[in-house]
């Protein structure tokens, strides 16, 4: 792990304080960074001061793009900073930690960054993958914009995004849950070196405009799901036969669902994204080739209207199938793990196949391990 600290002078005055965490891409390094940034600063106000701090690694990051709490609280929180920008090692990943030591990352950070996104291109479009809250959706369409689900994994969702510019369907930003992501104005490359230098301009052009929020206040108006849980169901089957077995799992949920045999749940989608082959649906002529199955589904009841989603996935490099489940309800993600064991797995047989132990054991006492 390696470190760097660079600053300029106060001045005599109030400063800010950033720093931005980058691993070695070859394409940039931090010190090149850290001249431009620093160049761009002095020049546009000398009352701005800064000391950047850059660490190289990427054990700041869990597997699904959450920033680890030991190490970015114990940077963060211990030196005060207006803001922490983390990255991955190869900085195709970024995180955020605010001056409260808050993580920014997740449905927070694609907020963040459709926030700054929809002023500079209001209306744009802004790709996702299927994991993502339904409160991210009001937050995007209530600045404007609008919001494409698509398939899990960073490259379906860039891919998609360039699918639709091509198509005539303005979109300027797509992220995944991961931290991935990529903007149209930087020839759709997954770099989480550029997404650091945005956040730092806009947090700059709110203080050069006499704002004191702090970049938080950009997503501020975001709700939290009350409730999002994780589980996994292992295909029972031999190495050779999983994938098929998995499909025809993920396929048959399809079924269900659309036939309104699961009272409650229907098949989500996105308008004009509607994909026919895999997770939230290509309209496209040549629609992009599947890697894994996936299909997420609504979830209302009669007290409550539409309160959460549940999304089955095919795994792409294990015999699995990950399932995950948002609610914005107290108890919506119990009543959509039992209503998944009885009125999906058990009732079609798929109990069979799969190993229901998490969705049963979840189902049964509300716990996931």
């Amino acid at each position: 792990m390696g470190y760097q600290w660079l600053g300029n002078k106060e001045k005599g005055r109030v400063g800010e304080n950033v720093r931005v965490s980058l691993g070695r891409d070859p394409r940039l390094s931090g010190a090149s960074l850290s001249v431009a940034v620093f160049s761009g600063l002095d020049r546009a106000d000398d009352s701005i001061t800064l000391a950047i701090h850059f660490v190289m690694g990427s054990n700041f990051f869990t597997r699904r793009g959450g920033l680890t709490s030991r190490r970015w609280r114990r940077f963060a929180v211990k030196l005060r900073l207006i803001l922490e920008l983390f990255s991955t090692t190869d900085v195709d990943r970024s995180g955020v930690v605010d001056k409260e030591g808050n993580p920014i990352n997740g449905d927070r950070l694609i907020a963040l960054m459709s926030a700054i996104v929809l002023r500079e291109h209001p209306g744009t479009t802004i790709v996702t993958d299927a994991r993502t809250s339904m409160a991210l959706t009001r937050f995007i369409i209530d600045r404007g914009g609008q919001h494409c689900l698509y398939r899990v994994g960073y490259r379906n969702v860039i891919d998609k995004g360039v699918q639709l510019n091509k198509n005539g369907i303005e979109t300027h930003l797509m992220m995944e849950t991961s931290g991935h992501g990529a903007l149209k104005e930087n020839y759709f490359l997954d770099d989480g070196a550029y997404m650091v230098v945005k956040i730092i301009i806009e947090m700059v052009r709110m203080k050069l405009a006499g704002s004191d929020e702090g970049i938080g206040s950009l997503m501020k108006d975001l709700e939290e799901p009350l409730e999002s849980v994780e589980l996994r169901m292992n295909i029972i089957s031999e190495p050779r036969h999983a994938k098929a077995r998995g499909m025809d799992a993920i396929e048959t949920f399809r079924s269900f669902v659309e036939e309104g045999r699961i009272e409650g749940w229907e098949l989500d989608s996105c308008g004009d994204c509607w994909v026919a082959d895999g997770c939230l649906v290509d309209s496209n002529d040549d629609p992009a080739a599947v890697d894994a199955h996936m299909y997420r589904a609504k979830v209302s009841d009669e007290k409550l209207g539409q309160h959460g989603w549940i999304h089955l996935r095919q795994s792409i490099h294990n015999p699995n199938i990950a399932v995950n489940m948002q609610s914005m309800a107290p108890g919506g993600c119990l009543s959509m793990a039992k209503t998944l064991r009885d009125k999906f797995l058990v009732a079609s047989g798929m109990d069979k196949i799969l190993d229901i132990t998490q969705i049963d054991k979840y189902a049964r006492t509300g716990l996931v391990k």
